[in-house]
Order: structure tokens, then sequence, then C-alpha cells
């Protein structure tokens, strides 16, 4: 999404707004104009036939106002939203969202009552849209669409893997402690092997000592041997593993691991997918000529931020990310200042990310970091500090056209 001035009034007298609240299965619309006219409430099919009919509803209301100038706002109602969004992109409107918060806080403004419902909730869109209360909508289109999903997918799949792996700590918790002392990574080929042909204690210890080092020897390639197959024989023969539902548990183990190679292996095609993307966009080269920006965080980053060129400052960047500050003060009182997190919480988690690498030694932001907690900052207003002006690195850069030059810090020191 582009920013726009927020809280900025709207004085035009031309124009026809136009209210949607999206849903999962049926959208309410709602229509006004700036001298007061209005429509009610109506109710339209998630489907094309819906969004046709939604679409010579509006037409009807410009011809009733004669105003030529229509926005269609709404407020984001996550998967479903993209439909409508796409539709409308391809009419000769202004797209707009609002931020559900500013909705939600608005509602009792209507009518003094804190009332939901479908039909009341397009009213309370429409006048945020009027008093310029939203953000502009910024669709990607082509492989940037495609980066997007990529990164989401990739996302989802990260946190289905970690899901699983504390599925099988938990099952081994249970069913065999003392493995997690030897293999402290259970995604190690010897420990996974292991896992799959002796879950039990008990066939661990019927194994013996001599068979089961050549075992750790062959598949570790003799990186491990006799002193972890003496450490989890031990483990085995004073284990305090349940004896009861073991069958249930060595299930979870074998379901936990091939989840754990089943999500690895789709974020590997998911990572050389965004890998030949990245190929095919222009800018990516000015990010990944940073120090610490790796393929995926890249990727992230374009793909949330979509257009740079869109953003006419680096504070309009900020704030769409919601690293913009704020404070609240009053009278002789002075709050602290924070950032809003009223932005894409995935950007942030990538430049986070990303700045970590930055702030160890050698590191492009070493010293700015440690130059900050010198003065007193604390350790997370110092990271979020860097996030931000890594932000502001990345948008000169590609508003530039140039990549970065590692021996700027050096000379200017000089």
């Amino acid at each position: 999404m582009k920013e726009t001035k927020m809280f900025e009034m709207q004085d035009n007298k031309n124009r026809l707004t136009i209210a949607i609240d999206i849903g999962s299965q049926t959208h309410w619309m709602y229509w006004c104009d700036e001298r007061g006219r209005e429509g009610k409430s109506r109710a339209f099919a998630n489907t094309w036939k819906g969004l046709d009919q939604m679409w010579a509803r509006v037409s009807a209301a410009r011809r009733k106002t004669g105003v030529e100038s229509v926005t269609v706002g709404f407020e984001s109602s996550g998967p479903y939203t993209k439909p409508v969004a796409y539709y409308f992109a391809e009419k000769p409107v202004r797209l707009v969202q609002v931020n559900p918060m500013h909705t939600k806080r608005a509602k009792e403004l209507n009518d003094n009552s804190p009332l939901k419902s479908d039909k009341k909730d397009p009213k309370i869109i429409a006048g945020l849209i009027r008093m310029g209360y939203h953000l502009e909508v910024m669709l990607p289109y082509g492989v940037m669409a495609d980066l997007r999903h990529y990164i989401h997918s990739r996302e989802g799949a990260v946190k289905d893997r970690t899901a699983a792996k504390n599925h099988l700590n938990q099952a081994l918790s249970c069913l065999f402690p003392e493995f997690l002392s030897v293999f402290k990574d259970l995604e190690t080929a010897t420990a996974r092997y292991l896992l799959r042909q002796y879950p039990l204690p008990r066939m661990v210890m019927e194994l013996g000592e001599d068979e089961l080092t050549a075992q750790i020897e062959k598949i570790s390639r003799k990186r491990l041997g006799r002193k972890h197959a003496q450490d989890l024989l031990e483990g085995a023969a004073h284990t305090l593993g349940v004896q009861e539902g073991t069958n249930a548990l060595q299930e979870d183990i074998q379901d936990a691991l091939e989840a754990i190679e089943r999500t690895t292996a789709r974020i590997d095609r998911l990572e050389e997918n965004i890998a030949g993307i990245l190929e095919e966009i222009p800018c990516s080269r000015y990010l990944l000529s940073v120090k610490g920006v790796g393929l995926v965080t890249a990727a992230g980053i374009l793909g949330e931020v979509v257009d740079f060129d869109a953003y006419p400052t680096a504070a309009s960047l900020l704030k769409m990310a919601g690293l913009n500050l704020y404070e609240v003060s009053s009278g002789v009182f002075k709050g602290t200042r924070r950032i809003t997190k009223r932005g894409r919480a995935l950007l942030r988690k990538f430049l986070y990310c990303a700045c970590a690498n930055m702030i160890k030694k050698d590191g492009i932001l070493h010293d700015y970091y440690h130059r900050l907690r010198n003065r007193d900052k604390h350790t997370q207003k110092a990271m979020v500090a860097v996030m931000r002006k890594l932000l502001r690195i990345l948008y000169a850069l590609v508003r530039d056209r140039v990549p970065y030059d590692h021996t700027y810090a050096l000379r200017r020191a000089a």
C-alpha cells in the first residue's frame, strides 16, 4: 500500500465515495457524495456476477449524482480482499484502504452505539474515507505478485516446520528424553536415521555398542562415533521415558519427521523460485549489494514494498512499515517515543533479521548500533533505530539506482 497524507481533510465536492465491507460470502456496499446524497447499504454475493452488480450500482449512483470522480474504499479482510481489490483496480476509480482499527474506534461516533452490523460498517468506512483517514492501495502485478505469494507461502512453511519440530520434541520428551541430550540437533541425518529405525530405548539396547557405533559412524561419515553410542546406550539403560502409550508416541515421531522433511523440501523449492524471480527484478541488485541482505531478505522486502518509486520520501516508506515514531505527551509529561507498528509486520521482520547480522562485528551497521548503545539507548530501541536506518539506505539505493558502497563509511571517517 502506498502511504497518503493521513488525517488530511479532503475538500473535493465532485467525488462519489463507495465503501465496501468485504466478507467471505457476501459484501455490503454503501455510497454517498459530498452533498449528503446517499444510497442504502446493499448486499452482493462474492461472485463475479455479484461484483458486476456492484459495479452497475456504482455506475447508477454516478449517473444519479452527476459525479465523475469515484473513490472505492474498504478495510482489509485478509485473502477475501484480493479478488475485490483486483476487480476494482481495473475500473476508472481511485482505490483506497481503511485501517480496521480506525473502523473499530469510529463505530460509536456514528450513532453513539457499540452496534456492529454488516449494514453499519460500510457507512463507517465511507466516513473515514471522506475525512482522509485511508491509505492508497498498491497491488502487485506480474513477477511482483508471484514474489509476494512465494514469500508468504515460505513464511507459512517455516511456521509449519517449527510446529513439526516442537511436536517431535514433545513426543521424544515423553518416550526417550535422553535422546535429546545426546543429539541436540534433531535435523541431522544421524538423529533422523536413529529415530526412524530405533525410536524406543529398548531398540537401542538390543543393538549393542559395536553395532550402534558402526551405524552412527556410517550415517555421520565418521564425524560421530563410539562416544555418542555409549552416551545413547547409557541413556537408554536408565531412561525416564514412559512405558505406556509407546505405539502412539512412535507414530507421532514418524509423523513429525515426515512433516519436517516435507516442509523443508517445500521451503527449498520456494527459495529456488524466489531466486529466479529476483533475477527478473532490476532493483533487486541494489538491495543485494548490501552486505547482510540475502536472497530471502531482499525478496521479503521487495514483496512487501512492491514499488520503492511509489513512495515520495523515505518517511512515507517508514510509515508504511510501521516504523514511524509517536509519543503520548500531555502538559509537562513527555512520553516515551515508540514505533507505531501500524504497517506491514512481515516487512519489519525481514528488516530485523537483516539488522541482526549487520550489527555484528564487521557488519555495516555495527558502529552505528554501538554508538546508540553507548548513548544509553536500550537494546531494543537501538535495534529499531538500526532498522529505520537500513530502510532509508535501501530506499536511497533504489531511488538513485546505485549499489551500496562499502567504502563510504571508511572514507567518511577518514
